[in-house]
């Protein structure tokens, strides 16, 4: 669910759970895999919840703050941060992302460079 626009600030929040269905079918139903962590992700029966904070993505500064959690062990599965700039004729743009996901040590971080975003 999306409260506020598309293309200005915004609130995600997520809900899902599985129970008596394989986790791979289950995991193709729910999400967006290239959104969603993939090791253990509604492998067990149970539900899975997660939000954020998110700007728009046109020109000029955006960003996002995002955590999904198993709700139903109480642990957390991920979290991420974003910072970017897009210049006003959509031509260049720099991002700069960090997190933790499940099934991985450590946070990940990395700046992206786009000339043709």
């Amino acid at each position: 669910a999306r409260v506020g626009a598309a293309d200005g600030w915004h609130l995600v929040a997520r809900a899902s759970g599985r129970s008596g269905i394989d986790p791979t079918l289950a995991r193709l139903l729910a999400s967006d895999p290239a959104e969603e962590p993939a090791a253990g992700w509604l492998a067990r029966p149970g539900w899975t919840t997660g939000g954020g904070v998110r700007s728009g993505d046109g020109p000029g500064v955006r960003g996002r703050v995002e955590v999904d959690a198993d709700a139903s062990a109480g642990a957390w599965l991920a979290w991420v941060g974003a910072l970017g700039w897009m210049d006003a004729c959509r031509c260049f743009a720099i991002d700069a992302h960090a997190g933790h996901r499940l099934g991985r040590e450590g946070v990940d971080a990395w700046l992206a460079v786009d000339l043709a975003p």
